[in-house]
């Protein structure tokens, strides 16, 4: 540095080289107060995730980090949002209409059971609010747009609102359609994402609210509506989950490209992220997310890096009640073992978490079992922890299991287990054959003594268990 020169002087590129260089983000962050121009260029390196979804902007974005000469050095996360706009919806006034119908109605519903929380002049405005949505529902104002003879310049300010969310909705939803064409999408987002040097971990979710539009108040001035009211539409112009909703469970067609077909070409793509979360919704048929041969292969690829894995998979009610036939048949859970068994396949695997939410839904009895979920053909010579939520197990399961991983093994937590034949007694006498486990708990099991869930739970003996387990004592508390 020539005398006399200042920080502030020195060209762009030092400092990105320095920069480049440095992992930790504290660091980083604390380099920014040197001076201004560590502040300007530090702070890009401080973005270190974004997310995508099916939309022209949301992909352009991504492109725009990904092709950044610093950005696409420091993104280390990316978030792949599943949820969709329902064509369905889109083409039918009448369908939307209703789904706003019970969508308000549910929300309502919701909101009516924390009235208690209420207090001051706020609580009461919202309550104000809320017996004009009431009366809106009661009148059937929204089913009335739909219906022959309706005219819109007679519409309430209500309809007049529904009437633009539905014009909005058909925007967002031709925008998506347009992208997913020849699964231009998939290409877009593969050819970005191999761009990040520093990827290290994806994460694909349909979980609700993961993307929630917030609807503005200067778009709907002339309605007379403040921000107040139209918080209780903004599902009106948010995607959907993959199960659908009350109205839309057995007519919405998931993306569903956007599971085997996206992981496999990231998988061709040389994306191999260290850590790989996937949060779904089951479709009323599962049968539809089958993952072909050919997108196994890339699967594999696509975990062949990872150290740690997590699948939660939700939705499993159908319209979301218990009213419905929430059976899932042995050949619609395969479809999702198509997946599975292929997801977990990663030979570096250090950590697997996973959890079917309340599965099966009413308590009948699962079909499917851990040997269709895992790839038991293979093991995980680093695979020390392992929890697992509302899985199916034989007593055959639980033995494979800890002839692979008994020696390396050393956290197995597994709640609401539900054991398909033989005892726990048993069970937990296989699991106690793990050589080094240091964390264990077995909570709420199903199967055998501890019947589906339904009704009056009897509990199992928790600490008692957990130390026969850990070889604390040798009787075993359930015998």
């Amino acid at each position: 540095m020539a005398p006399g020169t200042t920080i502030g002087a020195l060209p762009p590129e030092i400092f990105q080289e320095i920069f480049s260089r440095v992992d930790e983000q504290r660091t980083i962050q604390q380099s920014r107060f040197v001076c201004q121009k560590f502040n300007q260029v530090a702070s890009r390196y401080l973005i270190t995730n974004t997310h995508v979804r099916m939309s022209s902007e949301s992909i352009s974005r991504l492109e725009n980090f990904c092709n950044h000469s610093v950005l696409s050095k420091s993104m280390a996360k990316v978030n792949i949002i599943l949820s969709c706009y329902d064509p369905n919806m889109a083409n039918d006034t009448a369908l939307y209409m209703q789904d706003c119908d019970t969508q308000l109605f549910q929300r309502l519903e919701i909101l009516e059971r924390m009235k208690s929380f209420r207090y001051g002049s706020d609580g009461e405005a919202e309550e104000e609010i809320e017996n004009q949505l009431q009366a809106v529902i009661g009148n059937q104002e929204f089913a009335k747009i739909s219906e022959e003879g309706f005219e819109e310049s007679t519409a309430t300010p209500f309809q007049k609102l529904a009437i633009r969310l539905h014009t909005m909705y058909k925007q967002r939803c031709t925008n998506q359609e347009e992208v997913r064409q020849d699964n231009n999408h998939i290409k877009r987002i593969c050819d970005a994402l191999c761009k990040l040097s520093n990827i290290q971990e994806l994460s694909f979710t349909d979980k609700p609210g993961s993307i929630r539009e917030e609807l503005k108040e200067s778009d709907f001035e002339d309605l007379g509506l403040n921000r107040k009211t139209l918080k209780h539409f903004d599902f009106a112009v948010s995607p959907s989950k993959w199960c659908g909703s009350f109205t839309t469970a057995y007519s919405i067609v998931p993306p569903v490209e956007m599971l085997g077909e996206l992981c496999c070409q990231l998988g061709h793509h040389g994306v191999q992220p260290r850590t790989i979360t996937m949060n779904l919704n089951a479709p009323s048929n599962l049968r539809l997310i089958w993952v072909s041969s050919d997108q196994q292969v890339g699967v594999r690829s696509l975990v062949a890096k990872a150290t740690k894995l997590e699948l939660v998979v939700d939705g499993w009610a159908r319209k979301n009640s218990l009213a419905e036939n929430n059976d899932r048949p042995r050949d619609e859970m395969l479809a999702l073992c198509s997946f599975t068994q292929h997801f977990f396949s990663a030979p570096n695997l250090e950590s697997l978490y996973i959890w079917f939410v309340e599965y099966p839904r009413f308590y009948e009895i699962p079909t499917v079992s851990l040997d269709d979920i895992l790839p038991f053909q293979q093991s995980w010579p680093r695979l020390s922890d392992l929890e697992l939520r509302y899985q199916p197990v034989s007593l055959r399961d639980l033995r494979t299991l800890v002839s692979l991983q008994g020696n390396t093994l050393k956290s197995f937590k597994c709640e609401c287990v539900w054991l398909l034949d033989g005892g726990w007694d048993e069970a937990i006498r296989v699991i106690r054959d793990v050589e080094n486990m240091e964390e264990v708990y077995v909570k709420y099991p199903r199967g055998e003594r501890y019947g589906s869930g339904y009704g009056t739970h009897v509990d199992m003996p928790y600490d008692e268990v957990c130390r026969y387990i850990l070889k604390e004592t040798d009787v075993n508390p359930l015998s």
